[in-house]
Parts: structure tokens; C-alpha cells; sequence
């Protein structure tokens, strides 16, 4: 299941960049700076995170669907 993070789910999303060193630099830090203008942040299952930013993504982790 793909869901949005929000504060809720903020916690599990740090965890599953803690799977990929340099993809979770990356996504923290353009997570701390979007303010949530025209960036997205997923968690895909509970093993991946996704990041959306127009028509380009980051994949971290190994998602149970590929869909």
C-alpha cells in the first residue's frame, strides 16, 4: 500500500531510509526543505519510501509491488 507521509507516519519513514545511506541524506534533506511545495514524500509497504517531484522520483528501498 502507497500512503503519503504526514506526521502520523513521519517516524516510519526515517526508519526505511535507514536501509540506504546515501538515498536517506538525500531525501532527508529534501525533505526538511520542501516545506511540502510541489515535493511528495510515500512510504510504498513498509520497506520503501518514494519521493515525487513533477514527473521525476526516488525510489529507496525494496517495495512488495512494483506497482
Amino acid at each position: 500500500m502507497i500512503r503519503e507521509v504526514s506526521g502520523e507516519n513521519e517516524a516510519a519513514f526515517f526508519r526505511c531510509l535507514g536501509a540506504t545511506p546515501f538515498f536517506a541524506a538525500l531525501m532527508r534533506t529534501l525533505y526538511a526543505s520542501s516545506g511540502g511545495k510541489g515535493v511528495r514524500f510515500y512510504l510504498a509497504d513498509d520497506q520503501a519510501v518514494l519521493q515525487v517531484s513533477g514527473t521525476h522520483g526516488l525510489l529507496a528501498g525494496r517495495p512488495r509491488d512494483a506497482e
